[in-house]
């Protein structure tokens, strides 16, 4: 791997020196790497966050946006595979577009990269998609103003809107991509994490996320809109740093990997 793929893919906001866990967070459709600071700040000193950062976006702004899907999920496990710690547990978080994406990493990192969990955030699992209507360019502001407390600000602006709404739509493109396959697909546990306020995916969406793990599922709410990670960050790591230390105690060193290595 080359020295700076890893900079260049994942953004890193609080470099922990032995951290115990990893957390790999991908955003929402047109969202950046930096939608996650407030979680990272969150976050116990233990856990380290990285956050993915696709091309055609913010440091990355001078590369071409990402037209395959699958091309997109090899490079990004790519190196993930070759940036991972065997002592570091890492899991995956991702939030609406990037839950669906965050799940596809998983399911190609797995079995040979044990994965710790998956969390996925205000994200319709893979089976549903097929039943969602397609969204069109000209759909995509209302779409933003439906789920972006800050979206006004962005469509106001001569300057950014069809910057973002060309992330937005090339997100959404990639969606059409999302492989639907036999289930379970993830020997993971799956955490599914809604927002009661959430005007697109409702609870009884986020619950068919079940099928998709061999092993443990669980299901949480939050008095939240949409967009969890940045709106309720505090809360939303309480969340995510009990689970992954109850998977670290009664599924880890279940995984087929680490049993092979113990013989």
């Amino acid at each position: 791997m080359h020295p700076d793929a890893r900079s260049s893919w994942f953004w890193i906001p609080h470099p922990r020196r032995a951290p115990k866990f990893r957390l790999v967070c991908f955003a929402h459709a047109g969202g950046a790497a930096t939608h996650f600071s407030a979680l990272s700040t969150a976050l116990p000193p233990d856990t380290e966050l990285w956050a993915a950062q696709l091309p055609g976006r913010f440091v990355r702004h001078r590369e071409p946006p990402p037209t395959s899907l699958p091309e997109l999920v090899a490079q990004m496990t790519d190196v993930l595979r070759s940036a991972a710690d065997p002592e570091v547990p890492m899991a995956l978080l991702g939030q609406s577009f990037g839950g669906l994406l965050a799940a596809e990493v998983a399911r190609q990192l797995e079995p040979g990269l044990p994965v710790l969990a998956l969390a996925v955030l205000s994200a319709s699992p893979p089976h549903l998609l097929t039943s969602i209507p397609a969204i069109t360019r000209e759909e995509v502001p209302d779409l933003l103003l439906r789920t972006d407390g800050g979206a006004q600000e962005i469509l106001d602006s001569a300057e950014f809107r069809d910057v973002v709404l060309n992330r937005v739509w090339t997100d959404l493109e990639l969606l059409r991509q999302v492989p639907v396959v036999e289930r379970p697909t993830l020997r993971c546990p799956v955490h599914a994490i809604a927002g009661t306020h959430d005007s697109e995916i409702g609870t009884a969406e986020m619950a068919q996320w079940q099928q998709y793990t061999e092993s443990v599922f669980t299901m949480n709410e939050l008095p939240a809109p949409h967009l969890i990670a940045s709106a309720h960050a505090a809360e939303l790591s309480d969340i995510v740093t009990e689970l992954l230390r109850a998977d670290l105690a009664t599924c880890w060193n279940n995984h087929p990997v680490h049993q092979t290595e113990g013989r």
